[in-house]
């Protein structure tokens, strides 16, 4: 909730301990409105690099 207050348009967490990749855009007042889990195996990108992937 701070990280969506301050502005920050998205924030990643990478979840150890659940082997996951937790994904929040799109923050309105302190809360992300949009929230993106992802699990392995997957290749993501970001939006800003669409050419660069990670695999996960």
């Amino acid at each position: 909730p701070v990280y969506a207050a301050a502005g920050i348009s998205e924030y990643w967490i990478v979840n150890l301990i659940d082997d996951r990749l937790e994904i929040y855009r799109q923050p309105e007042g302190n809360i992300y409105t949009s929230i993106e889990i992802i699990t392995p195996p997957r290749s993501i990108s970001l939006p800003q690099y669409s050419d660069i992937f990670a695999e996960y």
